[in-house]
């Protein structure tokens, strides 16, 4: 589950006081005290900033330097809360290159702006009604369809499987 800004900072702010508040959204989670600990640890090393969420792609060395850590014996959330870098992106790097070395960390793809680039040119091709494709209109609308229905079938699996990881 993913926590706003402003419910981490006034559970760390409690936390610092020595009071442990409820967890949001009336969930029950046996993990919340080490959730707020964490959200504790990143706010003395990086102050309320380390709190706000960042939407970043890593380059590769840091990727490397990280996994680097984690792999000379550094634990993964100490490694996050000094690189403040969220633990599932260290832990899927990690996987990443036990599973295909150093050189899995570079080519990691990322999926849907570009297939929605793709898509929206088709379209503004079939709109156009420019011919140059071996495929007929209709085939085009076909695999658009088809495409749709993969992304969202994806979608929805990714879903039932982080339900199922909580």
């Amino acid at each position: 589950m993913k926590y706003s800004y402003e419910i981490k900072l006034k559970a760390v702010k409690a936390l610092k006081k020595g009071i442990l508040i409820k967890e949001p959204y009336n969930k029950i989670s046996r993990h919340w005290r080490d959730i707020v600990k964490h959200w504790e640890k990143i706010y003395d090393k990086h102050g309320e900033d380390g709190l706000k969420r960042q939407y970043r792609k890593h380059t590769y060395k840091e990727k490397l330097n990280a996994v680097k850590e984690v792999v000379n014996g550094n634990s993964i959330n100490q490694v996050s809360i000094n690189r403040n870098m969220p633990i599932k992106s260290i832990v899927d790097w990690v996987k990443i290159y036990r599973q295909n070395g150093i050189s899995g960390l570079k080519c990691i793809v990322t999926r849907s702006p570009l297939m929605k680039k793709k898509d929206n040119e088709i379209k503004k091709r079939i709109e156009k009604k420019e011919s140059d494709s071996i495929y007929t209109k209709e085939e085009i609308e076909y695999i658009l369809a088809e495409n749709a229905y993969l992304k969202k079938l994806h979608a929805l699996v990714q879903e039932k499987n982080q339900k199922n990881q909580k």
